[in-house]
């Protein structure tokens, strides 16, 4: 079976706009998949410093930068299995990670150690929450919740709304802060214990 050989990846560019750009699709080495992605989720953030960064771009272009392909958390299907492959066989449904590998594209190249097989039952698009997902979860294991316990999260953008309802999950109380008034109230939208605007509500 051939695979392909040119994918195309979203990329920031200097003038303040994603785009999709065309490049080779990366060697399938030993340990990686090659994986046909349906999903991908953007984290704002992290990986473009946040929306307002390319309204100054905009405002003001850096005409020296290239395009940056990004992304971090896709899902898919294998195509291909490089040698020493042993999880994971072409047709199998996954979930992957990784900057440089689990980009915004529609080919990746993953380490199959960054790969998890995702259930029949969860969407491309849910499994391509994997990375915030891990991250929310790891910020509840390092907080180590009891059961009944008051927790507080302090910024509720997609990491924060995952590790509120992940404490929610594990018998706890939530309040969330933020600054920006729409994320407040996606996490009372979802039913988070409470809230506060940060500046408006600290009372």
């Amino acid at each position: 079976m051939s695979h392909p050989r040119r994918r195309k990846v979203a990329a920031t560019c200097g003038d303040g706009h994603i785009r999709l750009v065309e490049q080779d699709v990366p060697a399938l080495k030993p340990g990686t998949v090659l994986v046909e992605v349906h999903a991908s989720l953007v984290s704002p953030g992290t990986e473009v410093r946040g929306w307002s960064r390319f309204a100054a771009l905009r405002r003001d272009p850096d005409t020296a930068a290239r395009p940056k392909p990004f992304g971090y958390s896709n899902s898919g299907v294998v195509l291909a299995c490089g040698e020493a492959v042993a999880d994971f066989k072409p047709g199998d449904r996954v979930a992957a990670i990784g900057g440089g590998s689990a980009m915004h594209t529609d080919y990746a190249v993953v380490p199959q150690n960054l790969c998890v097989a995702l259930p029949a039952a969860v969407t491309f698009e849910q499994g391509s929450y994997a990375m915030l997902a891990a991250t929310a979860l790891h910020a509840l294991r390092r907080g180590r919740p009891e059961f009944g316990a008051y927790a507080a999260v302090a910024g509720l953008g997609l990491v924060g709304q995952l590790t509120a309802r992940f404490y929610q999950l594990a018998g706890c109380s939530v309040i969330g802060w933020d600054t920006v008034a729409r994320r407040v109230e996606i996490a009372r939208s979802w039913g988070i214990d409470a809230t506060a605007l940060v500046g408006r509500q600290d009372e």
